[in-house]
């Protein structure tokens, strides 16, 4: 499963993003964030990575140039079904 989400009406690099699951009728379900980029740490794609640890099938990451995050998740079983959203940190 890969999914991207774009951020917009605020400035992108200045705020941890997460991403979010839900099943009809459930409780919306965290899935991981990634952090803002504090020390402007920075790798040959320029993006910054954030990995489940217990499960290591999750990788999201996020492109401030592009103002995006993604969502790559490896591994789907029908636990992993539902509705995917991500949301900015409050602040």
């Amino acid at each position: 499963l890969d999914l991207s989400c774009r951020g917009s009406g605020f400035t992108f690099r200045s705020y941890d993003m997460h991403w979010v699951r839900q099943k009809p009728g459930k409780a919306l379900v965290w899935m991981g964030h990634v952090w803002i980029n504090l020390f402007n740490v920075t790798d040959v794609n320029k993006t910054f990575k954030h990995w489940i640890l217990t499960e290591r099938r999750l990788e999201i990451t996020r492109d401030d140039s592009k103002s995006m995050m993604y969502l790559k998740l490896s591994g789907l079983t029908e636990e992993d079904s539902g509705m995917y959203f991500c949301a900015r940190q409050a602040q």
